[in-house]
């Protein structure tokens, strides 16, 4: 809908009707009572056109263990901000070896914009830095087990400085034939930088102002919904200090990324999983504008020849008084904490983008795991553990509807020890090598805080085994590629591959320090969902009273189309993996990479509502 224009006057001019009356009358759809009383005001007459949203990651430690050459110190954590489903357009991949494919941008892609971005880490509320498990060994000697560690250095804080920056690269998926069964080394590696600052310790060792967290505003970079992005952070001064061996750590690394999204229409309609049904007052696809509560704004305009008065029926202040009473009571849409919408609506687009970035097996005892030391996580079980696991859940306050989930999976080496005899170093870390080597990743809704009952709807999963290649290619096999986005290298020390020639190395095809995957949301109907590869139509989760109860119908693993459990009574989200070898972790290859430095993201892409 156009904006609404009114008709200027010269002075001298003669007042007549349509300087008045046409820019707010209900008879046109240039009309101010018009697009309200058919919910059609548009973000582009609005003041803030975008919803911001951001994208934050929490490291829970970052220390000298990260690697054990100084130019290697970088922490990398990918991530990709895809359409919503509706946007959502890829070139179609014909099952035939040698495709190729595109994403579709085009004009009605929402375009997102990154606004801010920020670092914060705990110095114990002092101008200093933090000494590591490292502190005071020197090579051969570093058990990591130093008594000085967790304890204050005023005089390392000088090495608190750091260079942030966000880079991109075009998804493997979409420069390599055939991928995921192929592998394309001319675009494993990250690329272009598009925002970058380097960070001095005057910024955290002042006395009395410290800049902790540090923010960079009016970045104002636009973002490419297909590309892969990879925040960076340079540690190399923590680890190799001006203090010869005073190796510091960042404990409590918080990031967080702003960013804008054009406002969108809501989620309605009986193709979303979990919504509330058309028996309920969501009146799904239909929003509740006056014209179909039949409480429409009329405006009565003069009759002709007659004077143009200010009050009665037709006159100006009696007339634009209904049109100041609709934003004086604020323009309405989307859906409130019980998913229930405005009993009537004025704004046409009321929802926007969101990011829970979810991190798992982020806090190990060495940093990451390998197989040497599956014994330090909990609940393992000697030498026959199969699997260990990990958790987040994360409270519902608001309604979402989840588009995508994308797992960051990482392969990142790490130095826990120059003790070769007990903790291999990274040149000497290597994928696992088992056919049974196995990760799960699931997403569910849940209910049981503070509950009489328990229960959960799966939305998302995702199964994958055997990373390591055969003998005769350096690329996974099929089975673990399994909704590969992309692989990516950020570093020159990568983990150890099996090559073609059935030995390790990490040279050629072989190497690289994250993937990305879809996770995909559960489906099996028709209409079926947009993403990557195959998946569900959008998942809705919110809370609701016994008005709109009634759900739609959600997918199971198995692809059959059931009745939510407890619907309506979803007060979280639970992100679980599960990292498996039914042959038992220890006994996979000697130096095996189970999980990397620093752990996994979960990225749950969602739309969230006007409340």
């Amino acid at each position: 809908m156009s904006k609404i224009d009114r008709k200027r006057l010269s002075r001298g001019a003669g007042l007549t009707p349509e300087h008045i009356f046409d820019p707010i009358t209900d008879g046109s759809s240039t009309g101010a009572a018009y697009q309200i009383n058919q919910a059609n005001i548009e973000p582009d007459q609005l003041q803030t056109p975008n919803a911001p949203f951001r994208v934050n990651l929490h490291i829970p430690y970052i220390a000298s263990d990260i690697s054990d050459d100084p130019d290697q110190a970088l922490f990398g954590v990918p991530f990709t901000l895809p359409p919503l489903q509706e946007f959502f357009s890829i070139s179609s991949a014909t099952a035939t070896a040698g495709f190729l494919r595109t994403p579709d941008v085009t004009d009605t892609t929402p375009r997102i914009i990154l606004d801010e971005v920020s670092l914060s880490f705990d110095q114990r509320a002092e101008g200093c830095a933090i000494a590591d498990q490292f502190w005071n060994q020197a090579d051969g000697d570093r058990t990591g087990q130093a008594p000085e560690q967790g304890k204050m250095s005023f005089d390392g804080a000088s090495d608190l400085s750091f260079r942030i920056s966000i880079r991109e690269k075009t998804p493997m998926m979409f420069t390599a034939t055939a991928f995921p069964s192929t592998h394309d080394i001319e675009s494993v590696e990250i690329g272009k930088e598009v925002f970058g600052t380097d960070i001095s310790s005057n910024s955290f060792t002042g006395d009395f102002l410290r800049n902790n967290p540090f923010v960079t505003t009016d970045i104002n970079k636009s973002i490419n919904p297909y590309s892969t992005y990879m925040f960076i952070i340079d540690v190399k001064n923590i680890m190799d200090p001006t203090l010869a061996n005073k190796t510091l750590c960042l404990p409590s690394v918080n990031v967080s990324m702003r960013f804008r999204h054009p406002l969108v229409t809501k989620d309605t309609g009986a193709t979303i999983q979990n919504i509330p049904t058309a028996a309920t007052p969501n009146n799904q696809g239909v929003p509740a504008s006056r014209a179909s509560k039949s409480k429409s704004i009329t405006i009565t305009e003069p009759v002709a020849g007659n004077i143009i008065t200010a009050d009665g029926a037709g006159g100006v202040s009696n007339e634009l008084a209904a049109i100041d009473k609709v934003f004086k009571d604020g323009l309405k849409g989307g859906y409130d904490r019980q998913g229930m919408p405005p009993a009537l609506e004025e704004l046409q687009d009321s929802a926007g983008y969101e990011v829970i970035a979810v991190p798992l097996f982020n806090n190990r005892v060495n940093g990451g795991v390998l197989e040497n030391t599956v014994n330090d996580e909990p609940f393992a079980t000697g030498t026959d553990t199969t699997q260990i696991w990990d958790n987040r859940i994360i409270p519902l306050s608001h309604p979402v509807t989840v588009h995508h989930v994308i797992l960051a999976w990482n392969w990142s080496v790490f130095f826990p020890s120059d003790d070769t005899t007990v903790l291999p170093g990274p040149d000497a870390q290597l994928t696992p090598n088992t056919s049974t080597f196995t990760v799960e990743t699931g997403v569910a809704s849940g209910t049981m805080l503070r509950s009489d009952a328990y229960s959960y709807n799966q939305l998302a999963y995702l199964s994958i085994n055997q990373p390591s290649a055969t003998a005769s290619t350096p690329v996974p096999q099929s089975t673990w590629s399994a909704g590969a986005i992309d692989r990516i290298k950020f570093r020159e020390q990568s983990l150890k591959r099996k090559g073609s020639g059935g030995s390790y190395d990490q040279t050629g095809l072989n190497a690289w320090d994250w993937e990305l995957h879809q996770v995909p949301i559960l489906g099996g109907g028709s209409p079926a969902g947009t993403g990557y590869y195959a998946q569900g139509k959008p998942f809705y989760l919110g809370r609701n009273w016994s008005l709109n109860a009634a759900r739609n119908n959600v997918y199971n693993i198995g692809g059959g189309s059931v009745a939510p459990q407890d619907p309506g009574c979803e007060q979280f989200i639970e992100v679980r993996m599960k990292i498996g070898d039914s042959a038992g972790l220890q006994n996979l290859t000697t130096n095996s990479l189970v999980s990397g430095y620093g752990g996994h993201f979960v990225y749950i892409i969602c739309k969230k509502h006007l409340t």
